[in-house]
């Protein structure tokens, strides 16, 4: 149970975890581009934080930050609201990142590679509407065009997760603005 963990710490752990160098990262409903955003600058090597002043940093000698290892290199995203888009575009601009973001209903993405990490949180709690059809979406994605790619879910609860229609090979509890989440790892 990874109660409190920040989106950066559980995108990392996704990395790491489920993804090689060179693979490609895939956000079919992006939102603001958080997740994406955060597999960007792993992806870069800097470390979260390393653009910010801390009062922390007088503490210690000045010197380099960690180098991190190298993560997915290609990170393509999507997203069906124009606003999104726009906010996931300022966002990675502001981060200082490069993402391809498209304005695209999930339903219409396609893989930019053979395999790779599908990576998503799709809307739940007050901002979901038609949680089912999204996370049915998902399923068909993966059974369809994203088959032979690693997919990691935020899911709200199981129904959710069954929805997606591939078996979990391996789900971890993370809370998220006081919400009780699962990711499914399929």
């Amino acid at each position: 149970d990874y109660a409190g963990a920040s989106p950066s710490w559980a995108i990392w752990q996704l990395l790491q975890r489920y993804t090689r160098k060179g693979d490609t990262v895939v956000d079919p409903m992006c939102g603001s581009g958080t997740f994406p955003i955060e597999a960007a600058v792993w992806a870069a090597g800097r470390a979260p934080g390393a653009d910010r002043a801390f009062a922390c940093e007088a503490w210690c000698p000045p010197g380099p930050w960690p180098s991190w290892p190298a993560v997915p290199t290609v990170i393509a995203v999507g997203d069906r609201a124009a606003a999104a888009v726009g906010a996931a575009q300022r966002n990675a601009a502001r981060a200082g990142v490069e993402i391809d973001v498209t304005a695209k209903d999930a339903k219409h993405q396609t893989p930019p590679a053979e395999t790779g990490l599908l990576v998503c949180n799709p809307p739940y709690g007050k901002r979901a509407h038609g949680v089912a059809t999204a996370y049915e979406r998902l399923g068909e994605l993966l059974a369809g065009p994203f088959a032979g790619w690693r997919a990691a879910i935020l899911t709200p609860d199981a129904e959710a997760a069954r929805r997606l229609r591939r078996p979990a090979k391996a789900q971890f509890s993370v809370k998220n603005g006081g919400l009780g989440l699962r990711w499914v790892i399929c």
